[in-house]
């Protein structure tokens, strides 16, 4: 029952921010980054990667905003790398579909008295780079302010997109989150 909601705490701190869209939006974004195998994948640099999906991950990112306002969490789960969701349901001893859905009930008896009311994002100040690996990513800046019984609060934190498998994901870049996924991501680690 520990490891459940260790891992249900883990992936409650990753959705609140991490990113929301729908397929056809993943579907898009995976047509517009596949880079020619044929070309050679490290020969793109960190800065033309993230100059060519630019404009897709603002649209994910929108999607992000409103979907945290609107407490679509589901939206946000489903953002997650399936290797991740497979990895921690597996820990928890669930399906994906069950691990998912206790994610949804707990994060939503969670934030019962939480009201997200902004959520922005700075793509002009993202940190872009490529791990040794040569996995391409960026740190967004993100601020998101909640009302939590009458009163205001502002959380910062940074989203952090990034490559695999010639698909972008975009996750809350939060230290016990990060290191969850260290078994299937080990140079995701070398981020600061």
């Amino acid at each position: 029952m520990k490891k459940i909601i260790v891992g249900l705490m883990i992936i409650i701190s990753a959705t609140a921010f991490s990113a929301a869209g729908n397929k056809s939006g993943k579907e898009n974004l995976n047509k517009n980054i596949k880079i020619s195998e044929k070309s050679g994948k490290n020969t793109e640099t960190a800065q033309q990667a993230w100059n060519r999906i630019k404009s897709e991950i603002k649209t994910r990112m929108d999607k992000l905003s409103k979907a945290t306002i609107n407490g679509d969490y589901m939206a946000n789960i489903n953002e997650l790398p399936e290797k991740y969701l497979s990895y921690m349901a597996k820990k928890a001893s669930m399906t994906v579909p069950e691990f998912k859905s206790s994610a949804i009930k707990l994060l939503s008896g969670i934030t019962k008295d939480v009201k997200f009311t902004k959520s922005t994002y700075d793509l002009e100040n993202a940190k872009i780079g490529k791990t040794s690996r040569g996995r391409n990513y960026a740190l967004i800046p993100t601020t998101v302010t909640m009302s939590v019984k009458g009163k205001s609060i502002e959380s910062k934190g940074k989203i952090l997109a990034f490559e695999d498998e010639n698909r972008w994901y975009l996750v809350n870049f939060d230290k016990n989150y990060i290191t969850s996924m260290k078994e299937l991501y080990p140079d995701l680690m070398e981020i600061k």
